[in-house]
This record gives structure tokens, sequence and C-alpha cells, in this order.
């Protein structure tokens, strides 16, 4: 990567940046993880495959779920705040407005014009989609723990004879 798109990232964690992320994600959809696991399993997939702009414009397809502006929020907080020292979108962006997203993305000098910081904001994405993925299925498993904890027959824990 050239100096240009890290030198406002040098001081940044950026694995930790991901991790907060993606935990804020989960944190707000404990109740649905399992639904919220394939959501972000599906925006994970499209945004590897086909790129960032094709990532937000999933999520943008997507507002019906109810926890799908969690996810835009956390990715634009991602880029507003968290990359503040580099250019990515505007910070008075209104990221409600796909249309005003989209051209604030492809603009000549928007995140899609410089291949550095897409590739950097590529990544950062995908690592908070990964830790918001497994944050879910982490929280599933203990939905289904308690859940299973809730359903057991009183008794004294003794093994059957």
């Amino acid at each position: 990567m050239s100096s240009s798109a890290t030198e406002g990232t040098a001081h940044l964690n950026l694995d930790r940046i991901a991790a907060k992320r993606g935990q804020a994600i989960v944190s707000r959809h404990l109740a649905e993880a399992d639904k919220l696991d394939r959501e972000v399993t599906k925006l994970l997939a499209v945004t590897q495959e086909h790129g960032v702009y094709a990532g937000f414009l999933y999520l943008y397809a997507k507002t019906e779920k109810k926890y799908v502006p969690t996810i835009r929020d956390e990715l634009f907080g991602l880029l507003r705040e968290d990359l503040a020292s580099i250019p990515t979108v505007p910070h008075d962006l209104e990221v409600w407005h796909w249309a005003k997203v989209s051209n604030a993305l492809t603009a000549e000098d928007g995140l899609l014009s410089n291949l550095d910081r897409l590739f950097l904001v590529k990544d950062l994405i995908e690592q908070t989609l990964v830790y918001a993925r497994f944050g879910a299925k982490a929280a599933t498993e203990e939905n289904d723990s308690k859940k299973e904890r809730r359903e057991e027959p009183p008794g004294d824990g003794s093994a059957p004879k």
C-alpha cells in the first residue's frame, strides 16, 4: 500500500476498530443473533466477491430488515469516525439516502477513486463483518444454551441409573 493510504492510519489499531464495530453490531441484536448472523454472512460474501460498492448496495436493498440500519450505521461510523484521518466519505453524508451515498462513493475524489484507500476500507469492512458474524454465532450459542437450561426438568442433576 502506498504511504498516502496508510499515512493517517499509522497510529490506528485497525483490528481493534473492526472488533469494536463488529461487537457493536451484535450487541444491538442479541435476541435475534441467528438472523443477524445470516444477514452479515450474506453481506460479507457480497463484499468479498463483488467489492465495497456492491456491499453497500446490498445493504440498501435490504432496508426492510430491522438490523440492517445498525450494520449500515456502524460501517459508516467506521468510515467517518474511526478513519477520519483519511478521506473516505463526507462527514455530512445523509447515509439513509442511497443516491447520495452512491454519488459520494463514486465521486471523482470518492472512496472508489483511490485503490489504496479502497483496499484498506474493504479489508476493514470485511474484518468487521467477520467479527460481527462470529459474535452473532457466539450469541446464538449462548441464547440456545440459556433456552436449554430453562427447559431442563427439575431434579437432582444425577444421571439415571
